[in-house]
């Protein structure tokens, strides 16, 4: 059986680092367990952490307000269709 790494896309370079590097620094004693099993995970590899720039961030429909463009942009990319739009094209 073929398994696929699950990719996981960040923005912070920083923890993109940390979290591929093997090496524990006394500035990283403070990392939480779930960042630890993130790193296990990666060891597995079960899943690889890629960069993606904030423009392309597609979770900032849910944490972030956007303007009206940006609103539209992620919505198309998440491939959402607004409840209206559907209904005029049935008509």
């Amino acid at each position: 059986m073929t398994t696929h790494k699950v990719p996981i896309y960040c923005e912070n370079m920083s923890a993109i680092n940390i979290s591929k590097n093997l090496v524990q620094y006394s500035r990283t004693k403070h990392i939480e367990i779930k960042q630890h099993l993130i790193r296990d995970h990666m060891l597995k590899e079960d899943i690889e952490i890629d960069f993606v720039d904030t423009l392309h961030q597609l979770a900032y429909i849910f944490t972030n307000p956007l303007n009206e463009e940006q609103f539209y942009k992620i919505r198309r990319d998440l491939a959402i269709i607004d409840a209206n739009e559907l209904l005029s094209l049935q008509n």
